[in-house]
């Protein structure tokens, strides 16, 4: 019995960490030169397994999220809102914008910067929802270009999670969840795709996707324009917009100057999403 059960234990450990490992991201999108952002998510092809999600999505620069709509159907239900009577009824499915005074933690709503997001699904098998696509739309007020930003709400998905934000249907996964932030422009748009600057090494041609190819050319940039501090200032002919992508290392948030720092995040991320090819599609 003790053999047994040490099996168990064993089999356990190398086989959970297989069934553990999807990546799911979360990102966030300008609409053309619109005020409309898109809230996304891509489970990477295995549909079905979010159960719900609960996000924050925030922005700076004195910006206001003022309205949200254009629900994903399959995620209809709404925990914190949806109205159900004594006979197991529905009587108002409420709304995906969360209170901003239930819990704390919770951003306050629209008219402010930030809102929280809960969305749910009751869905199985073949009725499953899509493994990628658009949560909701937010319209942004702003007079400035601004920072939108996604993360994970504890207090909504259970801060004992260890992927919060997410909530799946099999309990014992834990995705690595990356959360993308995106640079909004009050007015036209200078960047369809923040990483993508170069279809070449020395093109300078966005070509719809983030490689190596994109590092080369924004290393080429700092080596030509950088001077010793390696730093190209949003005020300097030769700043790149789709090249600022990070403030820092891991933040992922535009600062207004090119750096080692948006080098060292590219290749993070196609560590993290890009495959053995080293690529990402850009949406």
């Amino acid at each position: 019995m003790k053999k047994a059960v040490f099996f168990s234990v064993v089999l356990f450990l190398f086989v959970a960490p297989a069934l553990a490992d999807p990546n799911v991201v979360i990102w966030v999108e300008q609409v053309g030169d619109t005020n409309e952002v898109t809230v996304n998510y891509d489970m990477n092809g295995v549909a079905g397994e979010i159960r719900a999600f609960g996000l924050d999505i925030t922005v700076d620069s004195g910006a206001i999220v003022y309205d949200a709509c254009e629900f994903e159907p399959n995620y209809w239900v709404y925990p914190g809102s949806i109205d159900i009577n004594e006979e197991g009824g529905i009587d108002d499915v409420g709304s995906p914008i969360a209170d901003g005074n239930e819990f704390p933690g919770t951003q306050p709503g629209l008219d402010s910067n930030g809102v929280t997001i809960e969305m749910g699904s009751l869905y199985v098998g073949a009725n499953s929802p899509p493994s990628s696509g658009v949560l909701l739309s937010i319209f942004i007020d702003s007079a400035n270009d601004c920072n939108v930003v996604p993360a994970g709400n504890a207090a909504r998905t259970g801060s004992e999670s260890p992927s919060p934000g997410i909530v799946f249907k099999n309990w014992w996964l834990w995705p690595h969840v990356y959360f993308r932030p995106f640079r909004f422009i009050a007015g036209p748009q200078g960047c369809a795709c923040l990483g993508d600057v170069s279809s070449a090494v020395a093109s300078g041609v966005p070509d719809g996707k983030i490689t190596d190819d994109d590092i080369v050319y924004i290393n080429s940039l700092l080596v030509n324009f950088g001077g010793r501090k390696r730093t190209i200032a949003s005020s300097d002919s030769n700043f790149d917009l789709c090249a600022d992508v990070s403030s820092a290392v891991a933040s992922g948030v535009p600062d207004g100057k090119v750096t080692d720092d948006d080098i060292v995040y590219i290749n993070s991320r196609l560590v993290n999403e890009g495959g053995r090819k080293r690529t990402i599609t850009c949406p």
